[in-house]
């Protein structure tokens, strides 16, 4: 196995650490990555938790009252879920190289975490919102 820490997609050609480079030294390596954006999206920038947090709308979700500014969200979340499920993908090319026989590349992205919380810290937020306007 071989994991990339966060590093954008022009400095892994430049390392010569991508996928297809070192598969050709070890057809049965997996390889983990947590971009920040799908890499096939093209330019691949730098990105922390609290920027994936503003890009995806969650700052914006959380804002509370309409006329305050986005709030983020307390602590590493995107970071932790993004770890959590690379390692689910990891272990499942774990299983499909056991069975077939070759590795793969697992690729997690940071923005995409946030685009999933959205709907569900959005349905969250509404639902407090009409419980207090009930009481």
């Amino acid at each position: 196995m071989f994991s990339v820490p966060t590093l954008t997609q022009p400095a892994i050609a430049k390392l010569k650490i991508d996928f297809e480079t070192l598969k050709k030294y070890n057809p049965n390596l997996f390889m983990g990555l947590r971009p920040a954006m799908d890499l096939q999206a093209g330019k691949q920038p730098a990105c922390f938790d609290s920027v994936a947090q503003a890009r995806s709308g969650i700052m914006y979700a959380l804002g509370g009252e309409p006329d305050t500014p986005p709030a983020q969200i307390g602590g590493p979340v995107f970071d932790q879920m993004t770890g959590t499920l690379l390692v689910y993908g990891i272990l499942a090319a774990l299983v499909a190289r056991d069975r077939q026989g070759t590795g793969q590349q697992v690729e997690v992205s940071l923005l995409d975490r946030g685009y999933i919380c959205r709907p569900i810290i959005s349905i969250r937020r509404s639902s407090e919102a009409a419980r207090f306007q009930t009481l």
